[in-house]
């Protein structure tokens, strides 16, 4: 059993049920700290002195670098009390496509 990394979205095209802090397995589960920007794009993020109740990630005294993953990465929040997850295709660290509910990797 791996631990979880989170990631802050504040990218909209996955819909309400997914603003805020979501949970991934699929980024090498070490309790790191992404952030996902309003135009879709993955920052690794040195927590320690950033800012991100404004929605935007400010670092104060940290750092925020581009993460450039190309993965399908499986996005985890609990909203209103219920289980969501998103399975979302990152290119270069940007987001390309939100998969279907049902999406099957293939070798």
């Amino acid at each position: 059993m791996g631990l979880f990394s989170e990631v802050y979205n504040s990218c909209t095209r996955f819909g309400p049920e997914f603003m805020g802090i979501l949970q991934t397995k699929e980024l090498r589960s070490l309790l790191d700290f992404y952030w996902l920007s309003p135009s879709g794009c993955l920052y690794k993020v040195d927590y320690q002195g950033v800012d991100l109740s404004s929605g935007e990630c400010v670092a104060r005294s940290g750092s925020v670098r581009p993460y450039c993953v190309t993965s399908v990465l499986r996005l985890i929040n609990i909203y209103e009390g219920q289980y969501k997850e998103v399975f979302v295709y990152f290119r270069l660290g940007e987001v390309q496509a939100v998969l279907p509910r049902g999406f099957l990797l293939q070798d």
